[in-house]
């Protein structure tokens, strides 16, 4: 059997670095509510059990995962208008809440009964629970997941860029390859592919070609016009900052200084 290792992406290392955090925060977190108890228990005069307060304080290790599910919540609160979205996002915490300390108290009872001679009653931790976090869980689940959008650097997808376009005629298919296209250009709602022997009509934008499209190849000269770098003959200034790049066929397409960054190298 053959192994085969893959070096992380940047994409990868920035998402393992952002949990990385995510896991030291929750740590540092119990680390300082034992740590309270502690002191407290010292200051009160009352008795301490490190592994109690410990356990207990494992309520914060169920954030990370319901974090997920808040922001899927949060993904879906964004999606309606702003006017609800606050109140949406407050639900969402107190749903998160009442879970969180559903799961804890099944965990504290059931680990409790596993470790120490005499249980824990469900009620009675959960109520606990409720009583001292409730407060500060629901504005945790409420504002996480606006601080990670604005703090967090998020990472897009790539696109996929194709080196053959498919293109539906009717009652048939056909596949095009991008090489053959001398340019593209609107005609709202449409789109029309030129080639050497004929012209496609096509739905989608240019902007959906341009993301799709091998851009080593063609490139968006214009808000209205894509064009095959190899087909460029000559380029002709207007002397405003455009051009008109003259085709091998003869046409002529406009090329805007709104989009010279992808169209600069054909200037030589």
């Amino acid at each position: 059997m053959q192994l085969t290792f893959h070096l992380p992406t940047k994409a990868n290392k920035q998402h393992y670095l952002k949990y990385r955090w995510h896991f030291l925060a929750i740590f540092i977190l119990i680390m300082a509510t034992v740590l309270q108890d502690f002191i407290f228990s010292i200051v009160k005069n009352t008795g301490f059990y490190f592994s109690e307060s410990l356990l207990y304080n494992l309520y914060w290790c169920f954030i990370l995962p319901l974090h997920f599910l808040g922001l899927r919540l949060f993904s879906s609160v964004k999606r309606i208008a702003p006017p609800l979205q606050i109140a949406a996002a407050i639900l969402s915490a107190l749903l998160l809440t009442f879970l969180h300390t559903f799961l804890f108290t099944c965990f504290f009872v059931g680990v409790s009964a596993i470790i120490y001679a005499s249980g824990h009653h469900f009620s009675t931790i959960f109520y606990s629970a409720l009583s001292s976090y409730f407060y500060i869980t629901i504005i945790i689940y409420a504002i996480l997941p606006f601080v990670e959008e604005a703090l967090l650097p998020t990472t897009k997808p790539e696109t996929h860029k194709v080196n053959f376009l498919t293109i539906k005629l009717s009652s048939k298919t056909k596949i095009i390859d991008i090489q053959s296209i001398k340019f593209i250009s609107t005609s709202k709602p449409y789109s029309i592919l030129y080639t050497d022997d004929r012209k496609y009509t096509d739905s989608r934008s240019l902007k959906s070609f341009e993301k799709i499209l091998n851009n080593d190849v063609l490139v968006r000269v214009h808000r209205s016009h894509i064009i095959n770098k190899t087909q460029v003959k000559e380029m002709h200034s207007r002397k405003n900052g455009d051009y008109d790049a003259l085709l091998i066929g003869g046409e002529l397409i406009r090329c805007s200084r709104h989009y010279r960054s992808a169209w600069e190298g054909l200037l030589g």
